[in-house]
């Protein structure tokens, strides 16, 4: 649960980002998780 929170923090003030930008932070958070699996 704690690391799902932590997921939130950092995606929610992008929200109102540009849709690439947000992809992008996707693609790292994705990444990151892949690595710690």
């Amino acid at each position: 649960h704690t690391r799902a929170k932590s997921l939130d923090v950092i995606i929610e003030p992008n929200i109102e980002t540009e849709p690439e930008d947000l992809s992008a932070i996707i693609m790292t958070l994705v990444k990151t998780m892949r690595n710690q699996a």
